[in-house]
């Protein structure tokens, strides 16, 4: 160990250090995870959001990870001799390792804002426990940095002349909002994850390990896999609530490529709307292309030997094609149509549903364009 002549503080060694890191990573196999916290928990401070971990959640692991602290990290904890306390440094890195998401939503002022030299701050996080359940975590402060307040009174009594506790009074005083904002989420920390509120300085010669769940998605099913990646895809990319509870609909019956419902009831619309409202129900198949800009390639000549698609379905597709400026002149070739990126009325009835669901993707995701007038009434 290499010590603080100073205060008698130790850091952990290179070797130790390496082997508690050995012991860390992430694991699947609640008995693999206690078999690691029992040598880990002789080795390192270890930090759990619970006691014990009976089970894993399906899709998920937990994941250990090492915080290492420097002796710039700690500070001597007051009126206990051989103790140090850890700088907001070293909690946050420990929060970030454990999980922890804060909530500015939740969080804020709980003074009435009326003295600017008082100000109680509430801050609050949310951290998911390795059994799957979230759980809130919070903490308070309240500085009270008027003339004869608490906080004033402490400050002057730890100056070591008046001079400098009255600058240290001045640089609190301009920052209090955020010296308890500070504070706060210190205790939501050491509340939360079970920090100490200071440490023996033997204890600091000890790295700091600390858990969280994380998910992998792997819940041992190709096409459960499957279907939640794309969930999580779909989440991901922003593609609104009716995409996701499609997509959770296909899940909860089993269902992983498209469709999960026939006809009309695949691709909804709005009677009153001038254009189709995009509302996928299901996660796209291996028969469905990505999105691209040319409408032509949904239609092959194979299609059009297969069973037509839902007549309504595809008159609004046609009405969609005009609006995008996307509808071929009737009687047009299929081959021009295609070279020209459109489609005539006769292809998009003849579309089999699979066909029509990918016009309508990629249709839905073009801008509005000039409408083909050909003089013909349809």
């Amino acid at each position: 160990m290499s010590d603080n002549e100073e205060t008698g503080l130790t850091v952990p060694t290179p070797t130790l250090l390496a082997h508690v890191e050995k012991r860390c990573g992430t694991f699947e196999d609640p008995a693999g995870l206690r078999d690691g916290l029992a040598y880990l928990h002789e080795q390192a401070n270890v930090l759990l959001p619970i006691s014990r971990v009976r089970a894993i959640p399906a899709g998920h692991a937990v994941t250990l990870s090492t915080v290492l602290l420097t002796r710039d990290d700690c500070y001597p904890a007051k009126g206990k001799p051989g103790h140090h306390a850890l700088h907001k440094s070293a909690l946050d890195r420990i929060a970030a390792a454990a999980g922890v998401t804060w909530k500015p939503e939740l969080s804020g002022r709980r003074d009435n804002g009326s003295d600017p030299m008082i100000v109680e701050w509430r801050e609050v996080g949310e951290i998911t426990d390795l059994d799957g359940s979230l759980r809130l975590i919070s903490g308070t402060n309240r500085q009270d940095l008027r003339e004869d307040g608490a906080n004033t009174v402490a400050i002057m009594d730890e100056a070591r002349d008046v001079p400098t506790g009255k600058r240290t009074l001045i640089s609190r005083r301009k920052w209090i909002v955020e010296h308890a904002q500070s504070k706060a989420r210190a205790r939501a920390i050491r509340s939360g994850l079970g920090v100490k509120s200071s440490y023996h300085q033997d204890d600091l010669s000890r790295p700091f390990v600390a858990a969280k769940l994380t998910f992998t998605g792997d819940y041992g099913d190709a096409e459960t896999n499957r279907a939640v990646a794309i969930l999580a895809a779909t989440k991901a990319l922003g593609l609104g609530e009716e995409a996701v509870a499609g997509i959770v609909r296909g899940l909860t019956t089993n269902a992983v490529a498209p469709p999960v419902a026939r006809g009309a009831d695949r691709i909804r619309f709005d009677i009153d709307a001038t254009e189709a409202t995009p509302a996928l129900v299901g996660p796209p198949g291996d028969d469905i292309d990505d999105v691209e800009p040319e409408l032509g390639d949904s239609y092959s000549d194979d299609d059009a030997g297969d069973t037509a698609g839902d007549p309504e379905i595809a008159e609004r597709m046609v009405e969609l094609a005009r609006s995008k400026g996307k509808l071929a002149a009737k009687g047009t070739p299929p081959d021009m149509a295609r070279e020209a990126g459109q489609m005539t009325a006769e292809m998009i009835r003849a579309l089999p549903l699979a066909s029509l669901e990918r016009v309508h993707l990629k249709l839905s995701a073009m801008p509005d364009g000039d409408e083909a007038d050909d003089g013909i009434p349809w």
